[in-house]
């Protein structure tokens, strides 16, 4: 019976760290004229990334305090517009990766967000990435 108490207490226990909780009320905040918001990632340290599809990254607080913002694709006017077409990251790597409708796979420092690696000449755009 005591064990059986014992496992009961810790799954409550468990369960109360899954609950979420809300900051009321809502936070409004508004952003500048841009693509629309493909995917939004949380990271271990407590960091939002918002990702656009023209390649502008976001990096927020848990208090919606914009961290930094950062551009992943030069504006050109010679080359073909690019977008992303989605985006995971591997913390514990540091790596950000960004699929692009140029059917291309960009890796990318977590930490400063520079450039680490591409792999390009897919046969097809990469419309889905994962990572476990």
């Amino acid at each position: 019976m005591h064990l059986q108490l014992e496992y009961s207490e810790q799954a409550d226990a468990l369960a109360r760290q899954k609950e979420v909780s809300f900051q009321l009320p809502a936070v409004l905040q508004g952003l500048s004229y841009g693509g629309p918001v493909l995917r939004i990632l949380s990271m271990p340290d407590d960091t939002l990334i918002m990702i656009r599809e023209d390649g502008v990254i976001y990096f927020w607080s848990l208090q919606l305090k914009l961290k930094r913002r950062k551009r992943v694709f030069d504006k050109s006017m010679s080359r073909k517009p690019r977008w992303v077409t989605d985006v995971i990251s591997m913390p514990q790597y540091n790596k950000l990766i960004i699929g692009t409708g140029n059917r291309e796979i960009q890796l990318y420092e977590l930490s400063n967000l520079e450039p680490y690696c591409q792999i390009g000449g897919l046969e097809a755009v990469a419309l889905k990435l994962d990572y476990w």
